[in-house]
């Protein structure tokens, strides 16, 4: 899209990143995240290379480009945080613009993440459980669910704050 600032160029980049390492993004974003970054005027010798690849290239011949574009541009802390937890972050964040709901986002995680994924991001593979079983629970509907979710999602993106 022409016309994003490099701000928004760099979330657009460090978030395909962050889908990708999870397995849920694909290469085609990532390159196509890294050409908004040079028409943002951001610039680095291997992001230009990164923005030329094809995008039926292996992940694994683009695994060290991406993370060698990521120290260029001085964004190695999308490296830092485990691949479920920099997802979560993309997706919780997707969820306070209002681009999916609770039920997707918790549902999203179970999938995505599981049971035996990072610990930070287990509220909301339970919420997904929950959410599969709200008309056993007395004391649970899909609003309070709702509720508890935007909760977590504060809590989560705060944490990373």
């Amino acid at each position: 899209m022409l016309g994003r600032t490099r701000s928004e160029a760099t979330t657009t980049f460090t978030d395909a990143v962050s889908l990708w390492r999870l397995h849920h993004g694909n290469t085609a974003e990532v390159i196509d995240a890294a050409v908004e970054c040079l028409l943002a005027e951001l610039d680095s010798p291997t992001l230009c290379e990164l923005a030329g690849e094809s995008p039926a290239r292996s992940r694994f011949d683009l695994a060290p480009m991406i993370e060698q574009t990521l120290q260029e541009l001085g964004l190695a802390n999308v490296l830092t945080v485990s691949p479920d937890a920099g997802a979560m972050a993309v997706m919780a964040r997707r969820f306070e613009r209002g681009e999916l709901s609770a039920r997707d986002l918790c549902d999203w995680a179970h999938r995505s993440i599981g049971h035996d994924g990072d610990g930070s991001c287990q509220v909301f593979v339970e919420l997904d459980d929950v959410f599969d079983t709200v008309e056993y629970y007395d004391d649970e509907d899909e609003e309070s669910l709702e509720r508890r979710t935007v909760e977590a999602v504060h809590a989560f993106l705060n944490a990373r704050r």
